[in-house]
């Protein structure tokens, strides 16, 4: 695998994972609103959800850019 193919996979793996978090966060959000009526679960899973879209944003860009 040369260098420029294997920069390309590890950022679109860490792509990939962020967008697992993100929707992990947002069902952790959903659930502690909804179900269990905690709001505490709801921030933190609204707040991992937001840390999730940030990280997603900049690896996205990042793996756009030649480095």
């Amino acid at each position: 695998m040369t260098g420029e193919k294997r920069k390309d996979s590890i950022f679109r793996a860490i792509v990939i994972l962020m967008a697992f978090d993100v929707v992990f966060g947002a069902s952790i959000a959903a659930i502690g609103f909804a179900l269990l009526e905690s709001r505490a679960i709801a921030l933190a899973g609204a707040g991992l959800a937001a840390c999730g879209i940030v990280l997603l944003v900049f690896f996205a860009l990042l793996g756009r850019r030649s480095i």
